[in-house]
């Protein structure tokens, strides 16, 4: 199945971010480990050349456990802000195809677009963080929690040891500092003194951050592609490494099998977007979309849609996500509102709340709610919607207040205010053209082509 080569460039620019994450991560990791070596050297500097004391020890543990505290936050930050951005670089393939869409073909789409996908990266990155992509249900605080426990046990074990060897406090502040630092070479003597231990301290922590960062991507990405009416199927690539570092050495792998399969007649490695498989640890394998149609035939499509044609798929992509296009976050959160209020369902959207002519709307109110205001005659002048924060961030105007040189929009007038807030005051507010989706979603209180004036 050939893929849209447009698409398959900003899949391939989002792959080389995620690489470059990883890269950046097994860097940092090291210098947080590296850093902790430096600290505890401090130790050794102090420590005298007689046996250990019991002071010593108990000193040294207190030291450790410090800094083992540091690095446990220090690794959680991290790996936090690149699960972040791996989930981001993911849904920017389809934001990037997208905009280009609408930019080529004069759509009028671009804030539909960026609204239908702008909680993909913060729905991916809760998988990750509270586990809930694992059959143990283990986030990323717990599972650091567990590899820092494990070094802590190494390094109580080290000073056991180091204490029955009969060593001297500054050897045994050595040994610990040879322990945590990763550059620092353990020869045979080691395994001899401390069988016990692990030879790479960083393994671990490298091994979830590359983990982490595979997997927030990963789920970005079928969750944005999900959101894409024009993806077929997701296609599992081995990586270019995958002989090296698997077969070579070990033979194949579930990668091979994923990357040969044809069970769902697909074609070769192609899977429904809901059918991929969770990649095993550390494994670098390629997933991405297929998109067999060309830019020109999408655009046009498109095109054609916003103007009027009936199209079987787009209208259902319309149906299930056209609320979230207006800013709505789910149909089943608009559903289980609050029955006592005065519910009214108009175009698939249930509005929460009617306000009187002359009401004040409230800046705040509920999450995700839309509230119609009345004019003098009862028809509806304006539907306000609400975000995820509960401030307003859209308001569907169905005239020009009265002042066409300040609204010179629509049919009669119609016009949308939209609402950017930080620290709960408005820092932007812009006024636009009615989109075609929203112009849909909202059918039944704006102005149609033939009404009387």
């Amino acid at each position: 199945m050939k893929n849209n080569s447009e698409y398959q460039r900003f899949a391939n620019e989002a792959r080389k971010n995620q690489l470059k994450l990883i890269k950046k991560d097994y860097t940092l990791i090291r210098e947080i480990f590296k850093d902790a070596s430096k600290d505890l050297e401090i130790k050794a500097v102090k420590a005298k050349s007689g046996s250990l004391t019991k002071r010593f020890a108990l000193d040294y543990k207190k030291a450790i456990e410090e800094s083992l505290r540091e690095v446990r936050k220090q690794l959680h930050g991290n790996n936090k802000k690149s699960i972040e951005e791996a989930a981001k670089y993911a849904n920017e393939v389809q934001l990037s195809f997208f905009s280009k869409l609408n930019n080529d073909y004069n759509l009028g789409m671009d804030q539909t677009f960026k609204t239908i996908f702008s909680r993909v990266p913060k729905e991916a990155i809760a998988e990750v963080l509270n586990g809930n992509l694992y059959k143990d249900n283990k986030g990323l605080s717990e599972r650091i929690w567990g590899d820092i426990n494990g070094i802590d046990k190494d390094m109580n074990y080290i000073i056991t040891r180091a204490i029955a060897e009969k060593k001297s406090a500054y050897e045994l502040s050595k040994d610990i500092e040879k322990y945590i630092n990763p550059e620092a070479k353990k020869d045979w003597e080691w395994n001899k003194v401390y069988p016990n231990t692990r030879k790479k301290v960083d393994y671990n922590a490298q091994r979830l951050a590359r983990t982490s960062i595979n997997h927030a991507f990963l789920s970005a990405n079928i969750r944005s592609s999900s959101k894409n009416p024009y993806v077929e199927a997701m296609h599992w690539e081995l990586s270019t490494s995958h002989y090296e570092r698997q077969i070579k050495p070990f033979g194949e792998d579930e990668c091979d099998d994923y990357a040969n399969q044809d069970s769902y007649n697909l074609g070769t490695g192609n899977f429904p977007v809901e059918k991929v498989p969770l990649p095993h640890p550390q494994c670098l394998c390629v997933v991405y979309a297929v998109i067999p149609k060309s830019l020109e035939e999408i655009g046009s499509e498109l095109r054609a849609w916003v103007d009027g044609e009936s199209n079987e798929k787009l209208d259902i992509w319309y149906k299930n996500y056209g609320l979230e296009f207006a800013g709505i976050e789910n149909k089943k959160d608009i559903k289980t509102k609050n029955a006592n209020e005065s519910n009214q369902e108009n175009s698939g959207i249930i509005i929460d709340k009617i306000f009187e002519a002359g009401e004040k709307v409230p800046a705040k109110y509920k999450p995700n709610a839309v509230i119609d205001v009345k004019d003098n005659d009862d028809s509806i002048n304006k539907r306000v919607f609400y975000g995820e924060d509960a401030y307003f961030v859209k308001h569907i105007h169905t005239t020009n207040h009265g002042n066409s040189k300040e609204h010179p929009f629509g049919l009669k007038g119609e016009h949308v205010h939209y609402y950017y807030w930080k620290n709960g005051r408005v820092v932007k507010k812009e006024v636009d053209e009615i989109s075609e989706i929203d112009r849909k979603i909202n059918s039944d209180i704006l102005p149609k082509k033939g009404d009387d004036e």
